[in-house]
């Protein structure tokens, strides 16, 4: 069947109008509203960095963006709803490096982190600090082991559930220094600080935005930092390494997107992005919070992921920690 001058044009735009407009579409990103998701309720650090960051993106790229909180097992819930969503740009994931924990933990999620996701950047970094209740005779580290061995299985740390990065510091703790201190969960870092505070237990290890509050007002005793070198907003407090202890993993926060989305508008958020964490009035609220500015790029961040997992494999493996 012979086809006319007309017909062929025809079956050339039909033909053009069934291809995927992707080449348009990231040229023209972002067209709608890009969501930020925290797989964590109000409060904590994953909130405000997800609300921080979004604000910022929406100012630079001029359109509007959306703050969710998807809450539920530790952050899997909200991990998962962001892993099944299109690989478009349109959803970005704000989670910590407690993702390297996931896999060894979980061996039962219904995704592989890893294999499905990206980052885009690493944003922030606060370190987690090793606090006692004022109460219990010990005003340092050492003086904490030496507690903690003279009376095993007599002191109590707390943490919001199996799991939690508090639980993961504390585990990772005992490990290096060969003690043995129960583990109590918690609903939440709020309720672990305020059992901490009441004296229901004696020990926690928390990121220092959630403390510093109850730290300065005399609550709570701040033994040490987690971070290689002291951290600004409390100078006095030495850290594990200048004690000779292992240092503790700190808290990161990424934003990460589904590894298949488009690389030029991967690199559209990686710059606005960039741009957000030099600004002002970015940095400031979030140094107030505890938090430094890392803004480190999409593989380097990657590859600090995967050695962190495979860290963490091994804390849990001599931890005996599993959930079902």
């Amino acid at each position: 069947m012979r086809i006319g001058r007309l017909g062929r044009a025809a079956v050339v735009c039909l033909a053009a109008a069934a291809l995927p407009a992707t080449g348009g579409a990231q040229e023209n990103y972002p067209e709608r509203p890009i969501h930020f998701v925290a797989p964590y309720g109000p409060g904590g650090t994953v909130d405000p960095t997800m609300r921080i960051m979004a604000n910022a993106t929406q100012e630079i790229l001029g359109e509007a963006t959306v703050a969710e909180n998807k809450a539920g097992a530790a952050g899997s819930v909200g991990t998962e709803y962001v892993v099944n969503s299109d690989p478009d740009g349109y959803m970005v994931l704000v989670h910590t490096n407690v993702l390297a924990s996931e896999a060894c933990l979980k061996p039962n999620l219904p995704y592989n982190f890893l294999e499905t996701m990206r980052p885009v950047t690493k944003l922030v970094e606060t370190p987690f600090v090793i606090l006692a209740n004022p109460s219990l005779p010990v005003e340092s580290v050492d003086e904490l082991v030496a507690y903690a061995k003279e009376h095993p299985g007599e002191l109590n740390y707390g943490a919001s559930g199996v799991g939690s990065s508090g639980q993961m510091r504390g585990e990772q703790f005992k490990v290096n220094t060969g003690t043995d201190i129960a583990f109590i969960p918690y609903k939440d870092g709020g309720s672990t600080l305020a059992a901490l505070v009441a004296g229901e237990i004696q020990v926690a290890f928390d990121t220092l935005p959630g403390s510093i509050g109850m730290i300065r007002d005399g609550r709570l005793r701040l033994l040490a930092v987690s971070t290689d070198s002291r951290w600004p907003l409390v100078p006095d407090a030495p850290t594990m390494k200048e004690l000779g202890y292992p240092t503790l993993a700190s808290q990161w926060i990424g934003a990460f997107v589904h590894k298949d989305t488009p690389q030029p508008i991967v690199d559209k958020l990686a710059a606005t992005f960039d741009e957000a964490l030099r600004r002002p009035d970015v940095i400031e609220p979030f140094e107030k919070l505890g938090f430094a500015i890392v803004n480190k790029g999409s593989d380097e961040t990657l590859e600090e992921l995967k050695a962190e997992t495979e860290e963490w494999c091994k804390v849990i493996e001599a931890a005996n920690i599993s959930i079902e």
